[in-house]
């Protein structure tokens, strides 16, 4: 069932997810860096790798594009943790110290990716400098689950993103965008354990969600 106001889901349906960033020289580069690196080159799993001193244009767009990639991983993150909230009315103690527990850590990374990235030269777009000031707010004040996923998804389609976004798009009772981002995030080439979660969830899309005539047609235009 479709729990998110219609004005909300669609508030965001056409905003530009953006992050830019400056030109800079090899000094500049190698300022910002000494703190950027620390965040901005931690692997999907939150465990900190240190690269070489960047010099580089090339090496430039190396550290730009971690940044771009972790700032998709934490606002997917970002939509489980509101989606958990909007789902847990009346959680049980433990829930909800450990949901409280989980966001006092994403808003640490945030910040340190922030940090860092401000350091680099990061330029966000009006609707994503909303969005993350939006997140500042309490979890209850937070745009839908859907929204975060779809900025995440925007800023960094890969595989895993889309596929979020598919899972946050079914919960929200929208088959058509869910078996489409399903469908695209196997088409990005996941590996053999994303591969097997995104085909569960497009089999179990298909089978309690078979399509009716009118979201077929929609779908195939």
């Amino acid at each position: 069932m479709n729990t998110t106001p219609s004005c909300e889901r669609h508030a965001f349906a056409d905003a530009d997810w953006r992050v830019e960033f400056g030109s800079r020289s090899d000094t500049e580069l190698r300022d910002g860096a000494a703190g950027a690196l620390r965040v901005a080159a931690r692997d999907p799993h939150g465990q900190g790798k240190r690269h070489p001193p960047v010099r580089t244009r090339g090496a430039e767009l190396e550290l730009e594009r971690l940044h771009v990639e972790e700032l998709a991983r934490l606002l997917g993150r970002a939509a489980e943790l509101r989606w958990a909230r909007s789902a847990s009315s009346n959680p049980s103690e433990a829930l909800a110290a450990r949901l409280q527990s989980e966001l006092a850590a994403w808003r640490a990374a945030l910040e340190d990716e922030l940090w860092a990235a401000r350091l680099d030269g990061a330029r966000y777009s009006i609707a994503l400098r909303e969005l993350l000031a939006a997140c500042a707010l309490d979890p209850s004040q937070w745009p839908a689950a859907i929204v975060l996923a779809r900025a995440a998804a925007s800023l960094h389609p890969s595989a895993r993103r889309r596929a979020s976004l598919a899972r946050q798009a079914r919960r929200d009772g929208d088959v058509v965008v869910a078996r489409a981002e399903y469908r695209a995030a196997l088409a990005c080439a996941p590996g053999p354990r994303l591969r097997s979660e995104i085909e569960l969830g497009l089999c179990e899309l298909e089978r309690c969600s078979p399509l009716s005539p009118r979201q077929l047609e929609r779908a195939q235009n």
